[in-house]
């Protein structure tokens, strides 16, 4: 519907949820913040765009929003910026736009060259930025690449090996960089596997429930909680952490007309 919803998070509950003030959105599906977090950027598969909006720091708030600049977008889906802050990472179905940041503005747009996607959706990386983990959905796999630290460049692109998949949409990774978390729209499962370098394996179902047509996920900072977006009903579950397991899952509490992000 063209918004943003903010929530107040506390443990794993969400409360006090209330229109960001995002303007500017269409057809919007993915969404990452800079790692200062002071500037959110939102993808339009609508008109193959990014919007920016400067963040409130004192209350989450989204303003200031105006295009990002991003060009050479094909039906964008996700985005993820690397944690120096400095490059932009966005899914287009079959390719990766890969975009300079300066504050809120992406320049510099071009292909990243990973080849032999099939219908991707998620992006992201491990917490030291060497790694980029795009989902396959059309092929059902996991993609993993080399970045290049210097230029932001992803290269040796190949398989994962990622099993168990089936539908992935989204991919998360705690945040010490043992588990990679993969959300299955086909089974309403989510996949977590273990991480060695850009390598998935010893992949099993994690133990999530009560999903309705999973999209997104991702953890909190502390790696306690996981949020899994439902688009059929849509709603968030959140479950408790631990090692790869993900259990105690409930709804937040939180309720849209869509919810995919």
């Amino acid at each position: 519907n063209g918004t943003v919803t903010q929530c107040s998070v506390n443990n794993g509950t969400l409360s006090k949820c209330a229109d960001s003030g995002a303007t500017g959105l269409n057809a919007s599906y993915g969404i990452t913040l800079n790692p200062a977090g002071t500037y959110a950027f939102i993808v339009n598969n609508g008109n193959n765009t990014v919007t920016q909006c400067s963040v409130n720091g004192n209350n989450g708030t989204l303003s200031k929003c105006a295009n990002s600049g991003a060009t050479g977008l094909d039906a964008p889906y996700g985005i993820t910026i690397n944690p120096a802050g400095t490059y932009a990472y966005i899914v287009n179905s079959k390719t990766i736009t890969q975009c300079s940041v300066n504050d809120g503005t992406l320049s510099k747009c071009a292909d990243s060259g990973v080849t032999g996607l099939s219908n991707s959706f998620g992006i992201t990386l491990n917490p030291a930025g060497t790694y980029a983990f795009i989902t396959d959905y059309g092929n059902g796999a996991v993609t993993q690449c080399s970045v290049n630290g210097n230029n932001g460049t992803l290269s040796k692109c190949a398989n994962s090996g990622a099993t168990g998949l089936f539908g992935p949409r989204a991919i998360t990774i705690n945040p010490t960089a043992t588990y990679a978390f993969i959300t299955n729209r086909g089974n309403n499962t989510v996949t977590q596997c273990s991480v060695n370098g850009g390598v998935l394996s010893n992949c099993a179902d994690s133990g999530a429930t009560g999903l309705s047509f999973s999209f997104g996920i991702t953890i909190n900072p502390a790696g306690t909680f996981a949020f899994i977006t439902n688009a059929l009903d849509n709603t968030i579950t959140q479950c408790s952490v631990n090692n790869g397991t993900l259990s105690n899952c409930a709804q937040t509490g939180f309720q849209s007309d869509q919810s995919e992000g």
